[in-house]
């Protein structure tokens, strides 16, 4: 329990069944998360019958892994994000080129990737843009952007 109130991810991986039995050891209540490995000393769990096709099988063991590190490094980053660069002051270096969004060197460009997935045809459709920019807007504030970043992007800052 300690581990978990100081935001600490544990993890048991056990083949001792009896600890998930009625008035067994509970300690599964102390992890994060845990894993219960089937067919030690005497369960009455059968195999499987068949061979199992070893690249399905990897594949899918691979896929819940890839899904189980992403779901634990977002909350890392999270937690990284929120205790190491909340209030930090933010790096300031002059810049000789140019501000805001210098249309002559730089366009905006959306795309229903629903419809045209090769974005083949940009949306000219300025509610929608409006939309979106608002969506940044409040995504940005939610995280603190420096004013500058507003001002680099070309859109106005939220009123505090």
């Amino acid at each position: 329990m300690e581990l978990k109130r100081n935001n600490v991810y544990s993890h048991l991986a056990s083949d001792h069944y009896h600890y998930w039995e009625d008035g067994g050891a509970t300690y599964d209540h102390r992890y994060s998360s845990w894993v219960n490995v089937r067919g030690q000393e005497g369960d009455p769990w059968k195999g499987q019958v068949a061979d199992p096709d070893a690249r399905e099988y990897l594949r899918f063991q691979y896929a819940g892994l890839l899904s189980q590190c992403d779901h634990y490094l977002a909350k890392v980053i999270d937690f990284m994000d929120a205790h190491d660069t909340r209030n930090c002051p933010v790096m300031r270096i002059p810049s000789t080129g140019p501000v805001g969004r210098a249309p002559d060197l730089f366009e905006t460009k959306l795309f229903d990737i629903e419809n045209d997935r090769d974005q083949t045809q940009p949306l000219d459709d300025p509610a929608v843009e409006a939309q979106m920019i608002d969506k940044l807007v409040r995504v940005m504030a939610d995280n603190a952007a420096p004013l500058e970043q507003y001002e680099r992007l070309g859109i106005r800052p939220p009123k505090i």
